[in-house]
């Protein structure tokens, strides 16, 4: 299922589905962002790097 919202709440990022059921949780650290999200993908800045993670959580690229 595609990613329908994304939430950040302190040092936790939750990903929701099209249903609204949570599909994954991303820990991050106190100085990290959530940047955006699309249908396939979360992008978590911190400092100058950015983290991508998928539906489930799973990071899947970082760009330095």
């Amino acid at each position: 299922m595609a990613i329908a919202a994304v939430k950040q709440d302190g040092n936790c990022v939750y990903i929701y589905n099209e249903t609204g059921s949570q599909t994954g949780t991303v820990f991050i650290s106190s100085n990290a962002t959530l940047m955006g999200y699309t249908a396939t993908s979360v992008s978590v800045k911190d400092g100058h790097t950015t983290y991508i993670y998928d539906e489930t959580g799973m990071q899947t690229g970082v760009v330095y």
